[in-house]
């Protein structure tokens, strides 16, 4: 037997959720599938998963690889990071009610993940190659804070008092801890070999760090900012913590989530999903999890009180991020390799099944014509940052030509 010792945080989130909890009206029986095909999904029939009801609302253009995507914490704003722009048209903002782009940010890098801040006044995104952990404006995308970091930040995890952010950097093998107000580099605490996904307890005395390269797991102790390390399973991507204060790593090398129990910080669960988890997000009621399955094509809804899980079809290409609106009554799923976003529509307890919405928005793709994309093979690592950076060279070396031309015809020197 796998599983080890279970202690209280676990009990509670077995026990939460199930029975007893209140459902929405079903939908008329008419628009219901009970199939979970491509087909179904796309015709935006209604389906069931954990006792709730969700459909397909629509499918929405991002910009290049969009790889992040998160909900403000008033819900107004959803935010995309198009990690294939460099130096411009990084990051989209989009109006939940219509779809419509409305606001771009455009600043030198590539913007990788985004969460908003703990007080809602900032939206964090990490910058891949520049080093840096970027606080923009989320009324109007501008940069207000930067923040240096280790070499290749890719995803973070903030404190529960918004004080710190802990940032995992791919190509130093470590996490910069960086204070927020202070914009002080803390400390850079070595992990393992190609430290992603991060995620932090409750009490914001632990932080998870998902070291994919490594194929291992660390903890830092947030006091003395020391690391342990433990064996995970193949290519730990994503890390996440449940309304329950558990932890769950995806394994992007299989079809498996693993549940860690913070208080003995061992593995108590594996629950089987699409294949190639990446990202996470959860209710904040803490009923459901969602994946986005890079390798499957699929989102996988799991059920927090059963931990049975439910795989849907994707209209998008490599699942990629992965967020819920603050009510919990949509998901947003972004296709790397098809430049897209879909949008899920979730029934809430005393809700009532209501008619499709219409969207008017530029980049609102006709479902009825609508041909998911093949995979892409992607280009190895070493040679989109050999890319990356001769592009930002260039750039230097225009702007270096640009003010010596101004200067000659200022007659400066």
């Amino acid at each position: 037997m796998w599983v080890v010792r279970v202690s209280w945080v676990v009990l509670a989130a077995l026990a939460a959720g199930g029975a007893g909890v209140a459902r929405a009206e079903a939908p008329p029986e008419a628009e219901i599938t009970r199939d979970l095909s491509l087909k179904a999904i796309q015709k935006q029939r209604w389906f069931e998963a954990g006792g709730d009801w969700f459909r397909l609302l629509a499918v929405v253009d991002t910009g290049s690889l969009p790889k992040g995507v998160t909900v403000t914490a008033d819900g107004k704003h959803v935010i995309v990071t198009n990690f294939g722009h460099h130096d411009g048209r990084n990051v989209y903002r989009y109006d939940p009610a219509t779809l419509e782009i409305t606001a771009r940010a455009k600043f030198p890098g590539n913007a990788v993940e985004v969460l908003p801040s703990v007080d809602g006044e900032l939206v964090y995104v990490s910058n891949f190659y520049h080093q840096q952990l970027l606080g923009l404006d989320p009324a109007t995308l501008e940069i207000k804070r930067a923040y240096g970091t280790g070499k290749v930040p890719k995803h973070f995890a903030l404190s529960p008092d918004g004080r710190r952010a802990y940032v995992s950097n791919w190509e130093s093998a470590s996490v910069s801890v960086v204070d927020l107000r202070t914009n002080l580099l803390i400390k850079n605490v070595k992990t393992d070999y190609q430290p992603r996904g991060v995620a932090i307890t409750h009490d914001g005395k632990k932080i998870y760090v998902a070291n994919t390269g490594a194929h291992t797991w660390s903890v830092i102790d947030a006091a003395t900012l020391t690391a342990t390390t433990r064996k995970s399973c193949k290519f730990p991507r994503h890390a996440g913590t449940t309304p329950a204060g558990l932890i769950i790593i995806s394994c992007l090398g299989t079809h498996l989530l693993h549940v860690i129990d913070p208080a003995t910080d061992e593995v108590v669960r594996k629950v089987s999903v699409g294949h190639g988890p990446k990202t996470m997000d959860f209710t904040r009621d803490g009923r459901f999890l969602f994946t986005a399955d890079y390798r499957g094509d699929t989102m996988s809804i799991v059920d927090l009180a059963s931990w049975r899980s439910w795989i849907v079809p994707l209209p998008v290409t490599r699942g990629s991020g992965v967020a819920v609106s603050p009510d919990g009554r949509r998901i947003y799923v972004t296709g790397w390799d098809s430049d897209n976003m879909a949008v899920f529509e979730h029934l809430l307890p005393g809700d009532t099944p209501g008619p499709l919405p219409s969207f008017s928005a530029e980049g609102i793709a006709d479902l009825k014509k609508l041909v998911r994309p093949p995979q892409r093979e992607p280009k190895p690592y070493e040679v989109r940052l050999a890319e990356a950076k001769a592009r930002s060279a260039k750039r230097r070396k225009a702007a270096r030509e640009a003010q010596k031309a101004d200067r000659q015809a200022t007659g400066h020197r």
